[in-house]
């Protein structure tokens, strides 16, 4: 339902809750830490736990784990390690519409190109997306 409403907040309390219930699950953290990391909430205990032990070593290869590298660097202000972390460490067909919006605003604001970031989310309908994720579709195109 909070998906369907385009509720973030909701979204995560739900991961959150799920989480708990699955605290081995790679799927619930990465999904956690990501709506944390886009909705800027409690970014500095999602960093922890993105770097942390709680992270399985299978995803710390992941792309998604490059991803979400990428982003909490964003959101602490450490552009150097953004234009390091975005081009060629993530495959954007392994992510999501919304995290693909993001991954596209990300590269082209680091220095990526321009053209492969309109490319990666030219087709994705705004509808889809959290409110958050259409600020970094807006500055991705």
């Amino acid at each position: 339902m909070a998906e369907y409403q385009h509720d973030g907040i909701t979204m995560l309390k739900t991961r959150t809750r799920l989480l708990a219930l699955q605290p081995e699950s790679p799927v619930h953290l990465t999904l956690k830490l990501y709506l944390q990391l886009l909705l800027g909430i409690d970014l500095e205990m999602a960093h922890q736990e993105l770097f942390g032990v709680s992270m399985p070593d299978d995803a710390t290869r992941s792309d998604r784990f490059h991803f979400l590298s990428a982003l909490a660097a964003y959101r602490q202000g450490q552009l150097d390690l953004v234009r390091t972390s975005v081009p060629g460490g993530v495959k954007p067909t392994a992510l999501n519409a919304g995290e693909r919006a993001v991954y596209a605003a990300l590269l082209k604001q680091n220095g990526g190109d321009a053209g492969t970031a309109i490319r990666l989310v030219e087709c994705i309908p705004p509808i889809v997306l959290l409110p958050e994720e259409k600020v970094f579709l807006s500055r991705a195109l």
